[in-house]
């Protein structure tokens, strides 16, 4: 009875021994491997043609693969053997030129975003005052890091003024704004608070105002926490402001020291006096 013979191989992968591709069309899969300068057959371990350096190596075999020393070398493209110690020379140069390119590309992409977070980011020095009274859901008992809590679930400002002092400049700037004067509304809510313990306290809180005009929206976001001695307070705060008309992101840290505090119910009186001021402002679209 005559048996019949089966083959198991995967058609899709064209490389064999050591790397070189197959060419199956000549004696079966895996018979016929394509070097550079000369076909190889594996099942004899010999080249199909003469070396094309034969001539300066007369005391080899011109059809040898490998010179016959296939344990600690490789063939080299079908022209002679090379030693493994090259391989290993040769592998140790490639990763550490791919791990130098890796740092490098790093290095240059660290610095270039550094550099456009420098050149993006502004610096100023200044004294503030805020002033504002608004309406809502609203309760406040608060000296600012000090003692109290201010809770906000939602109120509008019907009158605020803020102020500074340029220290870079001496120049003094302020704005007054009334509800809905120019067709602007702002919009705040605000959670903070404050526990002391005799004349020092601490703490910190997250506020949300929304400021409207003309049907777009600019939104801030803050948080900050503090230290406070009596009425005075030194407080560190991180900010993001979105303004949908020019879709811009702008974000800000900034450290302070001065006083203030809020009292009422439903409607609130906030007063917040920063002696001095220092903001860092980081605007990615810049």
């Amino acid at each position: 009875m005559k048996q019949v013979s089966e083959q198991y191989f995967v058609d899709d992968y064209r490389f064999g021994f050591q790397g070189q591709e197959k060419d199956d069309e000549i004696k079966g899969n895996g018979n016929s491997l394509n070097y550079k300068y000369r076909v190889h057959d594996p099942r004899i371990g010999r080249f199909l043609s003469v070396d094309p350096l034969a001539p300066k190596y007369a005391f080899n075999s011109p059809y040898a693969f490998s010179e016959n020393r296939v344990i600690d070398g490789i063939e080299l493209e079908g022209l002679e053997w090379n030693p493994i110690e090259d391989l290993i020379s040769y592998g140790a140069n490639k990763i550490r030129t791919t791990a130098s390119n890796i740092v490098m590309g790093l290095a240059t992409g660290l610095a270039r975003y550094a550099h456009k977070v420098v050149e993006n980011t502004d610096v100023s020095v200044q004294s503030q005052v805020k002033i504002r009274y608004s309406v809502g859901g609203q309760y406040a008992g608060q000296i600012n890091k000090a003692a109290g809590a201010h809770v906000n679930t939602g109120s509008v400002v019907m009158f605020e003024f803020n102020g500074h002092v340029d220290w870079e400049t001496g120049e003094v700037d302020g704005d007054v704004h009334w509800l809905a004067e120019d067709g602007k509304a702002i919009f705040t809510s605000k959670v903070s608070g404050n526990a002391s313990e005799g004349l020092f306290g601490g703490g910190g809180g997250v506020s949300h105002e929304r400021e409207t005009q003309d049907g777009e929206t600019k939104a801030t976001t803050s948080a900050d926490v503090g230290l406070g001695i009596f009425i005075f307070n030194a407080t560190v705060a991180a900010q993001v402001e979105t303004d949908t008309r020019d879709n811009s992101e702008t974000y800000s840290t900034s450290t302070s020291v001065g006083l203030g505090g809020a009292v009422g119910g439903i409607a609130v009186i906030e007063a917040d006096v920063k002696a001095v001021n220092v903001t860092t402002t980081y605007d990615p679209n810049k």
